[in-house]
């Protein structure tokens, strides 16, 4: 019965450090006016400024999660990413610039008012963060699960010796078996601050 009993422990003490987490945490929209309405981009040709349009639009969505409160930090928009967020875009008027001979191209990229991008960019942020909670938290039980064993093993091997010398060194064993458990302790302290 205890055998049972430490088992169905031991399996709820893994659900519980090792499982996802289904909460979510609450986002607050960004106000109004803070939202992005366009990427803008420039370049000699008009391919050049639809690359720079979609690098603009990627900062801008980043320096806006960077601004939330707290920090959106999880989720890193890429450009393919921020691709999705935009609409076709069109050419617009020729900039001149000093350091290059010919007018340069430009490309206006607004970003999409049919749904609500920003809920996209939300949904990913926390993906992300509850896979790196779920990755922090394995790794945890694991180094516990670790010691444990560890512990259990010298524990069983200080018993098994105990029976083989027919309790002969019953003080030298016990003297061992401290030594052995200081070590995995010693050892696991040394794994929990340096990290694994």
């Amino acid at each position: 019965m205890c055998k049972v009993l430490v088992c169905l422990a031991s399996i709820s003490c893994l659900w519980v450090c090792c499982g996802q987490s289904n909460a979510q945490a609450k986002r607050l929209e960004p106000e109004v006016g803070k939202l992005p309405r366009e990427a803008i981009g420039f370049g000699e040709t008009l391919e050049k400024a639809k690359a720079m349009a979609i690098k603009d639009a990627a900062e801008r969505v980043r320096g806006l999660m960077a601004m939330q409160k707290p920090a959106m930090d999880s989720f890193v928009v890429t450009e393919d990413f921020a691709r999705t967020l935009l609409e076709r875009g069109e050419e617009g008027d020729e900039v001149k610039n000093e350091a290059f001979k010919e007018p340069l191209k430009q490309w206006v990229m607004p970003f999409r008012t049919d749904t609500n991008w920003w809920n996209d960019v939300v949904r990913h942020d926390l993906e992300a963060q509850r896979k790196a909670v779920s990755s922090e938290r394995q790794t945890w039980t694991s180094r516990g699960m670790l010691g444990i064993a560890l512990l259990l093993l010298a524990a069983v091997g200080y018993v098994r010796v105990d029976e083989y010398t027919h309790r002969r060194y019953t003080t030298w064993l016990r003297i061992a078996s401290i030594g052995v458990v200081t070590t995995v302790i010693a050892g696991w302290v040394y794994v929990f601050q340096v990290g694994w």
